[in-house]
């Protein structure tokens, strides 16, 4: 035999217009926003600066911008890189290059709701440069005596795609530091 019961509820209590509570909009994730300009971070590469103080045979400088999207970051990198030295101590000869390169791309913060907008990101890149380089090289033969050989190539071209991944931390107000 089965026994079924059904209970009547109580009725809920009448709410007035007063007591009523309406849901509270929940707040944005910062990083799934609307695509604008939120801001723009100038840097440079202090590992180039001090490379190009202390070494005799480089000079160099690169300058970063990047304009946050929220989640996407816009990035323009420009540099200049030169290379010059001797060739076994000088016994064989001089190299030098010296170039001019940008890059552009985007990369992605994958950070989620961080006041600080610190970033950990993976990115793609463009990258184009255009240099020139030069030798003089000393040769010495003993049946054929000394003889020094001018190499140069000017106005070289390369184009390059990178994958990159990085990190910035906000370090000091309106100062962050990180590696790429």
């Amino acid at each position: 035999m089965v026994n079924c019961a059904y209970a009547q509820q109580p009725a809920p209590p009448p709410v007035s217009e007063d007591t009523v509570t309406r849901e509270r909009p929940k707040k944005p994730d910062s990083l799934k926003e609307k695509f604008y300009p939120r801001a723009f971070r100038v840097g440079t590469d202090l590992i180039t600066i001090g490379k190009d103080q202390l070494s005799k045979t480089f000079s160099g400088y690169e300058v970063n911008g990047e304009v946050d999207m929220g989640k996407y970051y816009l990035v323009v990198d420009v540099g200049n890189w030169g290379r010059s030295y001797d060739l076994h101590y000088g016994d064989y000869g001089h190299y030098q290059n010296n170039g001019n390169y940008w890059r552009a791309g985007m990369d992605i913060n994958i950070l989620k709701k961080d006041p600080d907008r610190n970033t950990f990101f993976f990115g793609l890149q463009y990258g184009h440069s255009s240099f020139n380089e030069t030798a003089v090289l000393y040769i010495t033969d003993p049946n054929f005596g000394s003889a020094t050989k001018n190499v140069s190539n000017k106005a070289v071209t390369a184009s390059w795609g990178e994958l990159r991944t990085g990190l910035r931390i906000k370090v000091w107000k309106q100062f962050w530091m990180g590696y790429t």
